[in-house]
């Protein structure tokens, strides 16, 4: 009977166990499944957020109409997003390799730039140049990139960078200066001055014409520079207030040289404008007329 009763009371003890045990596990079971389903959920989350950002980056560079390159240095492969081939014309299933396409006269410029990179001597590339479109015409852009990443040995693994096309300010900036050439080559004075009548540009003309260099003038006043506080004052009134308005002002005027002689001079003043059509400075030119004025 001993022996039954503890057969039993052994039995009993172990179904305690095994159920301690079943309660344990399905504590622990319970614990990991809700473990997983937050971990899971915050993946998903952190992986909606990385898409969230690659698609505003892609926004961004699509709206910047930056052209994207990464270079892998291991392998020598290049691989570009579909604007940097489309401002070269090309299908990005066609694009030549890289150097092949920059101008003859960049080519080494821009390979030292970006070797110096490498090399650790600059903390990024930068270089603006030229490459040769699918038509054959020379596209300029701004190329700045730097490495992205590196090996455990700090060794270069791959570098990355952007494009900017930027032929149209390299076409500005070439009539820019030829403009600037023009006038201060021209027959005539030209000369800008603000809203307070502060001549902020004249061009060489002023000295030959006028007998005094713009950089000795006493005033940067624009009726000093042109001798108008002396000499028709009225006319000086009336210009003035007509470029204000908006409009153009012209009028022969005799006045004098440094040397003291009396010449006759053809004034023309023009507002310049704004985008908005607001007067920002007043453009000014005076010609020598005094040859025609003695035929006359």
């Amino acid at each position: 009977t001993a022996i039954f009763l503890l057969g039993i009371l052994s039995t009993i003890l172990i179904a305690i166990n095994l159920w301690r045990f079943y309660i344990s596990s399905e504590k622990n079971r319970i614990y990991l499944e809700n473990e997983i389903s937050s971990r899971t959920n915050k993946l998903v989350e952190v992986n909606e957020q990385l898409e969230y950002s690659r698609e505003q980056m892609t926004l961004a560079l699509k709206g910047a109409e930056l052209g994207l390159w990464s270079w892998n240095l291991q392998t020598g492969t290049i691989e570009y997003n579909d604007r940097w081939a489309e401002m070269l014309g090309y299908d990005l299933c066609e694009v030549p390799p890289w150097e092949d396409l920059i101008h003859p006269g960049d080519k080494k410029r821009v390979r030292d730039a970006f070797f110096s990179h490498l090399a650790g001597t600059t903390t990024s590339y930068h270089t603006e140049h030229r490459l040769r479109s699918k038509s054959g015409q020379w596209v300029w852009v701004s190329d700045r990139g730097m490495i992205t990443k590196f090996d455990s040995n700090c060794k270069p693994l791959i570098a990355s960078g952007i494009h900017l096309d930027i032929s149209d300010r390299k076409r500005f900036g070439v009539e820019l200066r030829k403009l600037k050439r023009a006038v201060e080559q021209s027959p005539v004075i030209v000369l800008i001055t603000n809203l307070d009548g502060e001549v902020e540009y004249i061009n060489e003309k002023y000295e030959e014409m006028i007998g005094v260099n713009p950089k000795n003038l006493n005033s940067s006043d624009m009726l000093s520079a042109l001798k108008l506080n002396e000499h028709l004052k009225n006319e000086a009134s009336n210009l003035m207030s007509t470029v204000f308005s908006g409009n153009k002002w012209r009028s022969e005027i005799k006045n004098l040289r440094k040397n003291g002689k009396l010449f006759w001079e053809y004034v023309s003043a023009s507002p310049i404008k704004d985008t908005n059509e607001k007067v920002t400075h007043i453009l000014i030119i005076v010609e020598d007329i005094t040859g025609r004025k003695v035929q006359e």
